[in-house]
């Protein structure tokens, strides 16, 4: 996901992310959602992090960006640990 800088830490991509698992668990009844992030993203990952999300691993130059080839690290979250 991404989000214009004047937006940050007002709570936004939080409920993006609540709704999200909420839509993903509930009504599609996933077991598992997962999110891929620039390894550089700090904001990112705390975020999910922040939601229960847990690192998962590292795809090393998974993604070619602005000329190179850029580390990616999965995230994952459950749906028994959505629950809980």
């Amino acid at each position: 996901f991404k989000l214009k800088k004047e937006y940050w830490n007002k709570g936004i991509m939080t409920e993006c992310i609540k709704k999200t698992l909420e839509f993903g668990f509930s009504d599609r009844n996933y077991n598992r959602i997962e999110a891929l992030v620039d390894k550089r993203n700090i904001g990112c990952k705390k975020t999910l992090e922040n939601n229960g999300f847990k690192l998962e691993g590292l795809l090393r130059e998974y993604e070619f960006e602005n000329g190179i080839y850029v580390d990616l690290e999965m995230y994952f979250i459950l749906k028994r640990e959505y629950i809980k």
